[in-house]
């Protein structure tokens, strides 16, 4: 059985080349949330164990333990009443078969749900989870096989779901979840603590330049009396202002890249070919591979400098590669090297300088050397301004980045200037309660009383001289 709802304000519409898609039948302004939704089911990672709450997703310290399996922790006794239900029907599983992959046990908590309410569906949700995309015809034969092990893997875990389901809808659920999940971040915003499965959202098709956005909250349990208690939930939040009849999107990329990159990684990972227009006109290409004219502000291709570009590239290759090693001194003098050679003759909206850039500051902040990543991720700030959606994730990271390193070395008017760029942002895509906008909001809140304190000093000091 399924159960399904059309929520207000919206309608699933099959458009020629997309397939469904969410579009609204009224107008929104920005910043307006269109609707969120509590996850149909979600699972801590893994590699988080003993961090990370497995009922709200924070993360924190002396959480509390599971005294059967051992593997869960909450924060407190009431996001552990609220785990509970999931959990309690896992647990002996977890003590017998141990731990499979954090696939296989968001798969069997999908179909233990569905076993326990008899209806594949929830309530709130537009669409059930069993009729999700699953493009598994275009899997290779090392996926399917691969797939085939989860499913062994996913009956031994939990062996309810042979009775009610075979191989074959186990195998579907699971691709569901590969291309479907999203990631559940802690308070923070920033780090990736679950994943979670949520039906509606995932009719949502990708732009490259999204009208909307999804912002996952955490919800607030801290509160001494449950009526101001809220539960944990993914919002869809509006980027820019929406027309009636008008599609959702929201972009499933997390960097940035050329329209060539962008594409090759959403064939590959979702199986489809992005079509938007600034994939087909190569809007922003022209940017990402500029070169610097001189006497002149607006950045341009320059055939001199494509030897500079490859070599840019080339350098980058290797950063990445110290990266993945944590090889902070090498990372540093990479970056050095390079940006020595090609600051003087890359455009700021280049993307391998601002990669460049961006690596030199991570390596810069290990070596406590503040004032150095502070130039860089300022440096970086602005090219990331020119090429990206005013309201990404990653021109956010970016501003907080170049904001909590000037805050660091004690350059207070610049980093009021980012982190209130940051604000901006924060409220719209994730709004003036979540934790993330509060934090940024201390933050800035303490950056100003130093450079007032800052201020005072230099006054008493030009006044005493």
């Amino acid at each position: 059985a399924r159960i399904g709802m059309f929520l207000e304000g919206l309608k699933i519409v099959t458009l020629p080349g997309k397939g469904r898609c969410l579009v609204t039948t009224r107008s929104y302004r920005t910043g307006d949330v269109i609707f969120s939704a509590k996850p149909y089911a979600a699972v801590a990672f893994d590699s988080r164990i003993g961090f990370v709450c497995h009922s709200c997703y924070r993360s924190g310290q002396n959480l509390l333990q599971c005294g059967r399996c051992g593997f869960a922790f909450y924060c407190d006794r009431t996001c552990r009443q609220e785990g509970w239900p999931q959990h309690s029907s896992e647990c002996a599983d977890m003590q017998s078969c141990g731990l499979p992959t954090d696939n296989v046990r968001l798969v069997a908590r999908i179909l233990r749900r569905a076993i326990k309410d008899s209806v594949f569906g929830a309530e709130g949700e537009i669409i059930s989870p069993d009729r999700l995309e699953t493009h598994i015809e275009r899997l290779s034969n090392d996926e399917r096989q691969a797939m085939e092990r989860d499913v062994t893997a996913c009956l031994q875990f939990c062996p309810a779901a042979s009775k009610h389901f075979d191989t074959a809808f186990i195998l579907q659920m699971l691709q569901i979840v590969n291309l479907n999940s999203l990631i559940l971040t802690d308070q923070s915003g920033v780090k990736a603590m679950g994943v979670g499965l949520f039906p509606t959202i995932s009719l949502l098709n990708h732009d490259c330049w999204p009208n909307c956005c999804v912002t996952f909250n955490n919800g607030n349990r801290q509160a001494n009396k449950a009526t101001f208690h809220s539960n944990k939930r993914a919002e869809l939040r509006v980027m820019r202002a929406i027309n009636a009849d008008e599609e959702l999107t929201v972009s499933y990329l997390s960097f940035v890249g050329l329209a060539e990159e962008r594409r090759a990684f959403l064939l590959r990972d979702y199986f489809f070919e992005c079509n938007c227009v600034h994939c087909q006109d190569h809007t922003q290409d022209t940017l990402l591979t500029a070169a610097k004219v001189f006497n002149s502000p607006v950045p341009s291709k320059d055939i001199d400098a494509k030897q500079v570009v490859e070599d840019s590239k080339h350098a980058l290759g290797k950063v990445d590669m110290a990266l993945a090693e944590k090889h902070w001194d090498e990372v540093w003098s990479l970056c050095k090297e390079a940006l020595d050679k090609h600051l003087p003759v890359l455009a700021d909206t280049n993307i391998y300088l601002l990669r460049m850039l961006s690596a030199a500051a991570e390596a810069a902040t290990h070596n406590r050397e503040l004032g150095i990543a502070a130039i860089y991720a300022a440096r970086a700030v602005t090219g990331y301004r020119d090429v990206c959606h005013p309201k990404s994730p990653q021109l956010l990271d970016a501003f907080v980045r170049a904001g909590a390193l000037c805050y660091g070395s004690g350059l207070y008017e610049d980093a009021h200037t980012f982190l209130c760029e940051a604000l901006a942002i924060l409220i719209v895509t994730h709004g003036a309660t979540h934790a993330r906008t509060k934090y940024i909001q201390k933050i800035n809140c303490k950056n100003n009383m130093n450079n007032a304190l800052f201020r005072q000093k230099c006054y008493l000091y030009f006044k005493i001289r």
